[in-house]
Order: C-alpha cells, then structure tokens, then sequence
C-alpha cells in the first residue's frame, strides 16, 4: 500500500481581507517551455475544476508557442469563457506531469482535478481506483 502526503501552503488567505481566517490550498507550479525557460508561481487548488487554468502572460514570457492550443469553451462561476486548451509540461508541488492546461488573457493559476491525479500517480495513487464509473 501506498500513502500519498499532499502538501500545500495553506497560509494564505482566502478573501484580500483574511476576515474569519478561511484560507485556500495553494500548491507551487513550474510551467517548461522546453528550452531552459519556465515560469514558477502559487496557484489554487480548484477541486471544482477539471483542468488547470493559466495565464496567457505565462505561456508569451517563457516562449511557449499557444499556435497548436484549440479554443474551448469552459463554463466557470463568473460565467462562459473561451479559453485556449493544449498539452503542457508542469512540475506540481515538485511533481513533473503533462497534462491539459487552459490558456485565458489574465486568467488565475489554478491547479484542477487532473493535474492533481497526474501529480500523485508519480507518487503511486490510481486515480482510477476512486473514481466513479456511473
């Protein structure tokens, strides 16, 4: 059996105030260019989320080419957003995966629930062994 251990930088509050202390788990992320370049931040575990979600910025400051990215349509709590989707090379909380990543002008770094799965199969856990076939 093995035991997985996710760790996150829950010293962050969740509101600008940090009024009743609710804090939202964070977790460091690395997106590769496939040169020597990568862009290193904090995101937000966003377990409501399917895929990870970046900034547009990130991808033009590392010159990471979003020419074979497709659009997609992708419904979020603020409403419809047409985002640019494609594979990409992240290392998560120290955890290198290739997963599917969605590009949007100012967009949040969010980790969503596939990177997540990606990140800790490295480490052993069968995503397929929890889910839910219905």
């Amino acid at each position: 059996m093995v035991y997985v251990t996710v760790g996150f930088d829950l010293g962050v509050p969740a509101s600008p105030t940090g009024v009743g202390r609710a804090l939202e788990p964070r977790a460091t992320i690395i997106l590769h260019s496939g040169t020597a370049l990568a862009w290193q931040s904090m995101a937000v575990v966003d377990t409501g989320a399917t895929f990870c979600q970046l900034p547009t910025q990130a991808a033009n400051l590392i010159g990471l080419s979003l020419a074979p990215a497709v659009n997609c349509t992708v419904m979020t709590a603020g409403g419809t957003v047409v985002l640019q989707q494609m594979l990409v090379d992240l290392t998560i909380h120290g955890r290198r995966v290739q997963v599917l990543a969605n590009f949007g002008p100012g967009s949040p770094a969010l980790i969503g629930r596939d990177a997540m799965f990606a990140a800790m199969q490295t480490a052993g856990f069968r995503a397929r062994d929890w889910l839910i076939n219905w």
